[in-house]
């Protein structure tokens, strides 16, 4: 080979391995960072000291074990006692300085209530609770009250709302000063409020929309309790099996980077008014309790919040769509008819003047005006009051006087044969209609019910009409029995809606397992306008016996001094039904289609037949219970429910598979999903790329929260290890996943 030759071919030989290697370089994957951070800032030096008293200092200092940084602190951090000229909250890399505005009080504790509002600066993995307190006195008050907060209506917790405590006694109307102390609730609607002086108090739950610390206006949703405590420390071993357990279930959870030790021991005797305790625990009584021999009371108060109602009724226009009729538009649905009284022109200033038709949403209001052969040119001049509500949401009464205008004259277009709607309907006097326009039959419509009654003996016919009907020719409308598919002539009562004036409805006893037809002919229907029927016919099945079921529930233990309604509910939380339980406590829902089923109950106060919130100061709002679990209806069975009325903690009633998905105005802020843990994941990844030789260091591993090399090597020797990262297969057994939970799960 030449030595031209021999270079060509090194060249070409070099190219290649460069080309190979840059391909394999290619086919590996990207290098990681590392396991992620997911451990928020943890305290390690204030100034004042947690828990200093006799202090005079306005300014407070905290410092962490890494770079912070202070979320919407002005939201977030709740400084106790309230200040009336807020403090300044700065940070200075892994410092937070805050420095009061205000003189501090004499004797008095002074608690800053880090709500989510301190996370890292690089990660954003927030402190839960943090709570620092001194002191300007000789003695730091260290009572605590636990308690929850739900929605009155649903029983669903209430997150992420104020929670405090007054001083007795309350203001008579409203409460014109700020909470004594206060904190926020957790996701599960638990509060624990710290560092409170001895005494007598209201718990108050508040949704604070000006951040007033105060319950200052109706629009407001508050709950407040019933009667007055008094805060007190009793030896554990006081406490009842029962009464434990709530202590346990009713607790926040602790942030374990802050918490410090409860000083109380078996030793100890704890002063009423805390002036021999050094309790500084940051966050909860949870870590003090398991380790104290003295529990903090009250600790099981349940708040039930009352929800407002918010929706803002306005009218959106009242305007005459033609000739021959007019509509009102609302942005709420209306619970009362306005009144419309015309003053010109003087032909429909009579009683008998306008047909109202009320839409089945509730929102829009359709008047029909009697014809006249002025309306095309006449313009209107009408009184219209109607209901709405103020800007918080209180109903008031409306009184417009507006002028409505005659519709502008269509005219024909020229050279074009597309037929030009014109108007409601065509009269031949109204020189709005489009000439030549041809006269259709007007559609009927027969329709049944779409509820829980559809296809039983409950069920309704109606005939539904465009136009008000004013009279039907029963000579033109057969209702029959089919029976083998011959239909057999039955008898029926008319009767007219009383709000929807388009509608009828055809009454008759219904059999179960029984079908029905019903024919309306031609020309059947008289309505407010000149216009002919269409025809129109219709069957209507109802379910044999066979196929549907019945539920009894028998009441226990449940107040007789007011009426009590209860509700069959849908898994999407809609009423289906309601009834009244008799005199011996059964409640009875007959025809149900097979399923399941959830029940609500309701105890009416004021007798009004509906259910109302409380009203601040006296009134609380009225009593509510769910069946804690769903009813099983199968058909052609009977089923029997017993549900004692407080037989279940108010707080465990609401199902947890009740969906609640029909959302109104008592409904509450879903609960904040928890935090993804991105070093799982991490895991998982470098167990798939690099197998077994993947063996992260020890720090890796105190980060991952994983166990240590030796740790690893203890549990391989026992043979109770599962490789970390290593996700489970379909056949794995129960306690090989336990091991991975153990093991091999970041937490």
């Amino acid at each position: 080979m030449s030595h031209s030759n021999w270079q060509f071919s090194s060249l070409i030989a070099t190219f290649l391995l460069l080309v190979l290697g840059a391909v394999g370089c290619a086919k590996q994957a990207s290098p990681e960072g590392g396991p992620y951070d997911m451990t928020p800032p943890r305290v390690v030096r204030c100034t004042p000291e947690m828990g200093s008293t006799n202090v005079s200092a306005r300014r407070v200092r905290i410092t962490f074990d890494e770079y912070i940084q202070l979320e919407r602190g002005e939201d977030k951090v709740i400084y106790s006692p309230p200040q009336r000229i807020p403090p300044k909250a700065l940070v200075n890399q892994k410092q937070l300085v805050i420095t009061y505005q205000d003189s501090l009080i004499a004797n008095t504790t002074y608690t800053i209530n880090f709500n989510r509002a301190i996370k890292d600066y690089n990660e954003g993995n927030y402190i839960e609770q943090y709570v620092y307190a001194f002191s300007t006195g000789d003695y730091l008050d260290t009572m605590q009250v636990t308690g929850q907060v739900l929605d009155a209506y649903t029983l669903e917790p209430v997150p992420r709302i104020l929670a405090g405590v007054y001083e007795t006694p309350l203001p008579a109307d409203t409460l014109d000063r700020p909470m004594t102390r206060m904190t926020y609730t957790n996701d599960a609607g638990h509060f624990t409020l710290e560092n409170v002086r001895d005494g007598n108090y209201y718990a108050i739950a508040l949704i604070d929309m000006d951040r007033s610390y105060s319950y200052n206006a109706p629009n407001e949703s508050f709950a407040i309790t019933a009667d007055s405590f008094r805060t007190q420390v009793v030896p554990r071993s006081a406490l009842t099996p029962a009464e434990e357990l709530q202590t346990d279930s009713l607790t926040t959870p602790v942030d374990t980077l802050a918490a410090q030790a409860d000083t109380l021991s078996s030793k100890d005797t704890p002063s009423q008014k805390g002036g021999g305790e050094t309790h500084t625990s940051s966050t909860d009584s949870t870590v003090s309790d398991s380790i104290s021999p003295y529990v903090y009371l009250p600790n099981d108060l349940l708040l039930l919040l009352t929800r407002p109602k918010t929706h803002i009724i306005r009218l959106e226009r009242l305007a005459r769509r033609d000739s021959m009729s007019l509509v009102a538009t609302f942005t709420e649905p209306i619970d009362t008819l306005p009144q419309l009284t015309i003053l010109s022109p003087d032909y429909l200033t009579t009683p008998t003047s306008y047909y109202p038709d009320l839409s089945m949403d509730g929102k829009s209001l359709v008047y029909w005006l009697t014809p006249h052969a002025s309306l095309a040119q006449d313009s209107l001049v009408v009184a219209f009051a109607y209901p709405t509500t103020d800007s918080i949401g209180s109903p008031i009464n409306q009184l417009d006087t507006m002028t409505l205008r005659a519709p502008k004259l269509h005219t024909p277009a020229k050279k074009s044969s597309l037929k030009v709607p014109t108007d409601t309907l065509v009269q031949p006097s109204d020189t709005t209609a489009h000439r030549g326009a041809t006269i259709e039959l007007a559609p009927v419509q027969i329709t049944s019910h779409e509820g829980i009654h559809k296809e039983t003996t409950r069920d309704s016919i109606w005939i539904t009409y465009d136009v008000p009907i004013l009279a039907i020719d029963t000579t033109r409308l057969h209702l029959a029995k089919l029976i083998d598919s011959v239909p057999h002539p039955l008898s029926y009562q008319l009767l007219p809606d009383s709000i929807r004036t388009t509608r009828w409805l055809v009454d008759f006893p219904k059999e179960p397992g029984s079908t029905y037809r019903l024919t309306v002919d031609t020309a059947a229907l008289t309505g407010l306008y000149p216009q002919k029927s269409a025809p129109v016919e219709k069957e209507c099945k109802i379910a044999a016996a066979n196929e549907l079921g019945s539920l009894a529930i028998t009441l226990t233990d449940y107040p007789t001094e007011s009426p009590l309604y209860v509700h069959l509910l849908s898994s999407k939380e809609e009423i289906l039904a309601t009834a009244q339980p008799d005199s011996a406590g059964l409640v009875s829902f007959t025809e149900l289609a097979p399923g399941s089923y959830f029940l609500k109950l309701f105890v009416d106060c004021n007798g009004n037949g509906v259910w109302d919130g409380g009203t601040y100061p006296a009134m609380q709002p009225e009593p509510v219970r769910y069946l804690p679990h769903s009813v099983s209806v199968q058909g052609r069975f009977a089923t029997e429910q017993k549900w004692e009325y407080d037989g279940t903690p108010l707080a465990k009633q609401r199902p947890k598979d009740l969906e609640g998905a029909e959302k109104d105005e008592h409904t509450t802020t879903p609960i904040r999903d928890k935090k993804r843990d991105l070093n799982v994941e991490y895991a998982q990844r470098m167990r798939e790329r690099y197998g077994k030789r993947w063996n992260p260091t020890d720090r890796e591993r105190k980060i991952m929260g994983l166990p240590s090399r030796e740790e690893e090597r203890l549990a391989r020797e026992r043979g109770d290890f599962t490789e970390i990262g290593a996700k489970p297969t379909e056949d794995t057994t129960e306690d090989t996943e336990t091991n991975h939970d153990r093991q091999g799960e970041i937490r």
